[in-house]
């Protein structure tokens, strides 16, 4: 699924920006608050490792993000091979 990888990174240049809603930036809000009171209080060795594992959860969201994204696609050609095949193609 390499072009679906490419137009997910944005190599195709095809994706609009994402705008984010009301709801979204209130949640990012509280947990960037939360995230900034958290590591205040670490010690050094914690907001160390407290680094590590963020970008540890990062990574993990990046690969999870894009095989949502490619579920998401093949599903989204799987509908319409069945509208313009009138159900006519059972699987692909």
């Amino acid at each position: 699924m390499q072009i679906l990888e490419e137009l997910w990174s944005n190599d195709l240049q095809m994706e609009k920006p994402y705008i984010h809603n009301r709801q979204y930036r209130e949640a990012l809000a509280r947990s960037d608050e939360s995230e900034k009171a958290l590591e205040n209080s670490f010690s050094e060795e914690q907001q160390m490792l407290f680094e590590e594992y963020r970008k540890d959860r990062d990574e993990l969201a990046l690969v999870t993000d894009c095989e949502t994204y490619i579920t998401g696609f093949k599903l989204g050609a799987r509908i319409m091979l069945d509208v313009l095949t009138k159900g006519e193609v059972n699987r692909v």
